[in-house]
């Protein structure tokens, strides 16, 4: 889940003294969100406030744990209380913070830094256990395995990596991009890697060869964000012309797309 803020590979918006983390998600049992009038969209559950200029580049949540994290701009990760939206640890860093994700089990947490180094935090503590060190540029995404033994890295170097997550030690890297990787997901069985990098495209990757296994075509349109779905069967992209593509990861054919344009207009 991302919030894009004021990234430097971005269009800048406008600075702002106050950022909203909002969480979208399907209902709970026994938690209730604050909902606006209509009820079509939740209000944001909590606000971080800060006299300088904050964009909270991204959101990981677990909602049935009923936590939240946030890498933000101003150095800082943030883990929350969905429930009462209080933040519950504060993990400082030497640089931006551009990317965040919890753990399966939620006690760990990894986070892309500005430094050039992802770190792996405990929830429970609020303290640093390890440091992920050899990128050669800002750690612009960060994904954990859904066994919890590995991390995923994509960095303005234009590579993407794999990591132990215990010990911390480089294990692959994937080459291929000819910019800033931007997003990384790691499929459900951790045999895949799909990238997306700031040139607009995407790829699958063979997580035990560190080979490209295919690049999706978008049709010229720029990838904006990547997700692949619980079963690992199929990867979405959304591009910035309004589109959601849904894509067969096996054999990389398009299984259908979702164009909020061409809905905006038929509902005129």
């Amino acid at each position: 889940m991302l919030s894009r803020g004021d990234d430097p590979d971005l269009a800048s918006g406008p600075s702002c003294a106050e950022a909203w983390a909002v969480v979208w998600a399907p209902p709970v049992p026994g938690f209730s969100p604050r909902m606006d009038t209509d009820e079509t969209r939740m209000l944001p559950v909590f606000a971080m406030a800060n006299t300088g200029k904050i964009a909270i580049m991204r959101v990981c949540t677990q909602l049935h744990h009923r936590i939240c994290a946030t890498a933000s701009m101003d150095s800082t990760a943030r883990v929350w209380d969905l429930q009462t939206g209080k933040a519950l640890k504060v993990c400082k860093h030497e640089g931006e913070v551009f990317s965040v994700c919890l753990t399966p089990d939620v006690r760990q947490m990894v986070t892309g830094c500005g430094d050039n180094k992802a770190y792996l935090w405990d929830v429970g503590s609020g303290q640093k256990i390890a440091t992920y060190a050899g990128a050669g540029g800002n750690i612009k995404s960060v994904d954990v395995s859904a066994d919890g033994r590995f991390v995923a890295t994509g960095s303005r170097d234009y590579l993407a990596r794999l990591w132990d997550l215990s010990a911390a030690k480089e294990l692959m890297v994937f080459r291929g991009h000819e910019d800033t990787v931007k997003d990384v997901r790691l499929s459900p069985d951790g045999k895949h890697l799909v990238t997306r990098c700031m040139d607009g495209g995407s790829r699958l990757w063979d997580v035990a060869t560190g080979k490209t296994v295919r690049v999706f075509n978008e049709g010229g349109g720029s990838v904006w964000d990547i997700d692949i779905t619980p079963d690992g069967k199929c990867l979405v992209t959304g591009n910035k012309e309004k589109t959601c593509t849904l894509w067969d990861l096996v054999s990389g054919k398009e299984i259908r797309s979702f164009s909020a344009a061409a809905q905006g207009k038929s509902q005129k």
